[in-house]
């Protein structure tokens, strides 16, 4: 036992050296195997990574450093592991049981199910009995966005409800409602409703498919007055003296306007998975509604005055009022392609993610094309913190980590959204939520910010 030590502490010190070269099946398998049930799992590492390096690729070897990578903490390399194991003996069950667990404690839980579904019914039934699996997850939030200048936009509540249920192995049905609103806004009132439907399925060990129908109904009430008043002074020549024109026009314009957008929206989408990256594309189209009603009353009042001096030697007063009514309905269509990537980088017990993502306009100009990059920090054990930035030209955005649809009548010069992840227990989780946005309204050409306070909650029954 003494010699077998010495050889193994010889080859992982001179791992180029003449005991690499003499390295064979037996000398691997019988090493290994000592490492293995001594759980001496960095020296296990480091031996079996450099027998691999020498062209020493079997099952047991593979499976060997799978269990030694998970036991060490880094579940992406296990996982690498373990796949190859299952390549090389497709009915082994304890990769596969390896990687359901992998996959739970990753949240690919999706992909953890085709493991699962590999597994004799004993070892499920064991893993049934430790976290039932068919249990519904519920999110809801609420929040205030609010307005820094109420003359152009008032505050707006907003809130927001998920159900995710899982239907069977592989197969994960969410349901989504969302309401934002405005009220007592100088201009009138908006509200908008949403609905939709999210299955997702697992179509091969890292590989997810996302399918999705969402309804949204914006309904816009304008009940504001606005005035404005305007003076021309115009000087006059003649033999009389300095003689001014001055025409004061008060313009006062009534809106009592509805309009009403439906919004139907599809999407479709692969997400695929290799060790700490994740890829997927979406592809997206809008049905968008619009019925429009028109209901103006502009009123001008026009005071002309001759004026010489302080005094009025000509006065006339004209008083013009037009009534805009129309009624049409028009519908647009939008079609977008959504691509993205994260990486999770193995520091801080793999608590870094970052993340980009861009939406794609395909019946509009490539540069208006919206980048949303992201970050994940583990700050302890049960705290994340998480962030993210947005800007948007004049497109529709249904953007994936939030109900709220953003529509294209006006542009974000930014959203910053800055949050805290709380898990308090496997069962719940709080969410504390702070965004920033920076909107220019294209009708009037106005700025505004909002600051936004969300608080939500996720339940696992």
């Amino acid at each position: 036992m003494r010699v077998k030590r010495l050889i193994i502490i010889l080859m992982l010190a001179f791992p180029g050296g003449i005991f690499a070269q003499n390295l064979n099946y037996k000398i691997v398998d019988s090493t290994s195997y000592a490492l293995y049930t001594q759980q001496q799992w960095v020296k296990l590492i480091k031996y079996g990574e450099l027998a691999n390096s020498n062209g020493i690729d079997y099952y047991y070897l593979n499976l060997r450093l799978g269990i030694a990578w998970f036991n060490a903490g880094d579940y992406y390399k296990a996982q690498k592991y373990f796949d190859r194991a299952l390549k090389q003996n497709q009915n082994e069950q304890t990769a596969n049981e390896y990687l359901y667990l992998i996959k739970t404690l990753i949240n690919r839980l999706l992909s953890a199910d085709i493991n699962y579904n590999s597994l004799i019914e004993s070892t499920r039934n064991q893993l049934d009995s430790r976290s039932p699996y068919f249990i519904p997850s519920i999110y809801f939030e609420a929040g205030i966005k609010f307005s820094k200048d109420k003359n152009i936009e008032n505050n707006e509540p907003l809130f927001r409800f998920l159900l995710d249920q899982k239907i069977t192995r592989r197969f994960n049905l969410g349901v989504s409602a969302s309401y934002i609103g405005q009220h007592n806004a100088v201009w009138g009132t908006y509200n908008q409703l949403e609905f939709g439907l999210i299955p997702t399925i697992a179509i091969g060990s890292n590989s997810i498919l996302n399918l999705g129908w969402r309804y949204m109904n914006s309904n816009i009430n304008r009940d504001g007055v606005n005035e404005s008043v305007f003076r021309e002074s115009t000087p006059i020549q003649n033999e009389i003296g300095n003689t001014l024109l001055i025409v004061d026009s008060t313009v006062t314009d009534k809106d009592n306007s509805n309009n009403i957008r439906n919004v139907n929206a599809f999407f479709a989408g692969i997400e695929q998975y290799y060790g700490r990256f994740s890829f997927f594309g979406q592809g997206l189209i809008y049905i968008q509604n619009n019925d429009l009603n028109t209901d103006k009353t502009i009123s001008t009042i026009v005071d002309k005055r001759i004026v010489i001096g302080n005094s009025v030697i000509s006065r006339e007063t004209a008083n013009e009022i037009v009534i805009v009514k129309e009624k049409s309905n028009f519908i647009n269509y939008y079609y977008q392609i959504m691509i993205g990537t994260t990486y999770t980088f193995p520091v801080f017990n793999e608590g870094i993610k970052i993340g980009l993502s861009t939406y794609i306009p395909l019946n509009d100009s490539f540069s208006k094309s919206v980048w949303i990059p992201t970050l994940s920090l583990r700050l302890s054990e049960r705290l994340w913190f998480y962030g993210e930035w947005l800007q948007k030209k004049d497109i529709p955005l249904l953007y994936q980590n939030g109900n709220i649809y953003l529509n294209q009548t006006y542009e974000l010069n930014h959203r910053i959204t800055l949050g805290l992840n709380y898990r308090k227990s496997d069962k719940t989780q709080w969410y504390f939520t702070y965004l920033n946005e920076d909107k220019y309204y294209f009708s009037d050409e106005t700025n505004n910010r909002f600051n936004s306070f969300i608080i939500g909650v996720n339940l696992n029954f």
